[in-house]
């Protein structure tokens, strides 16, 4: 069985380094979960959970916390802005990212190569398309 444990911990600062706001990543990762619960259950079959998929996911909560701040931090935001990767997104410079991201998407079996090269460059390429999507999808 899969489990998230929570030991990151986000501490944004106000200048000069005053803390203004510490959030777990618990809410991000329960949105995650909600829209692809298969990469909970079967892990070993995804690379959402694995590389290239958690380090781009890890990438992205920064910009959909952000994202989340005016209308209150929770799960509920969170999953809100990730189910812009559900959305289909004519606008996307990527054709792999244009239809909706499925568990498929993430699917060592059918992923594009995007979703399984496991390198550096590749995830912040990944996180930055995925980006892209919830922006085009939510505005």
């Amino acid at each position: 069985m899969f489990r998230i444990y929570s030991f990151s911990i986000l501490i944004l600062y106000d200048y000069p380094f005053k803390p203004i706001l510490i959030c777990k990543k618990e809410f991000f990762w329960s949105g995650v979960k909600a829209i692809y619960p298969e990469a909970f259950a079967e892990h070993e079959r995804y690379t959402l959970l694995s590389t290239p998929g958690l380090p781009a996911m890890n990438m992205l909560f920064p910009s959909i916390y952000s994202r989340c701040v005016s209308k209150g931090i929770s799960e509920a935001s969170m999953r809100e802005q990730l189910e812009g990767l559900l959305v289909h997104t004519k606008g996307h410079t990527r054709a792999d990212f244009k239809r909706p991201l499925t568990i498929d998407f993430w699917s060592k079996e059918k992923a594009p190569s995007v979703a399984i090269i496991r390198d550096r460059k590749n995830v912040e390429v990944l996180s930055g398309y995925l980006l892209e999507k919830i922006k085009l999808a939510l505005g």
